[in-house]
């Protein structure tokens, strides 16, 4: 009896075996890949940027971008009239917090969302 479970057992597993068959080594140019994907990892985003009139007393503020989640993105002047700023952003990022310090003592912080790789803003 205990033979023919043991022979029964051996059989099942090797039944549930495959012996390894040669595959074709496929590459990266056999890979389909559907239309309109990329291997992007980041975006450009254009970003403008205005004032006020009379928010900036010294004609130029200190501007920090950051994603959502704290990492700044880019640290800088903001001159007293409309620019036109581009840098990268993780694709996942659907908005970024700008902060504008205009060196007499007045914050401003703003969330802003991206839309379709722009954004646009004006600090009052």
């Amino acid at each position: 009896m205990k033979t023919k479970i043991i022979f029964s057992l051996i059989v099942l597993v090797a039944a549930g075996c495959e012996l390894p068959t040669k595959q074709k080594t496929k590459t990266l140019n056999d890979a389909k890949v559907p239309p309109g994907f990329t291997f992007s990892t980041t975006r450009t985003v254009n970003l403008t940027l205005s004032t006020a009139k009379g928010l900036l007393p010294k004609g130029v503020g200190h501007l920090t971008l950051a994603t959502k989640g704290g990492k700044r993105i880019m640290d800088g002047a903001l001159p007293a009239k409309d620019t036109d700023i581009k840098f990268l952003v993780p694709m996942h990022e659907t908005e970024i917090v700008a902060k504008l310090d205009n060196g007499a003592g007045q914050v401003r912080e703003v969330s802003l969302p991206i839309a379709n790789g722009t954004v646009k803003h004006t600090f009052e």
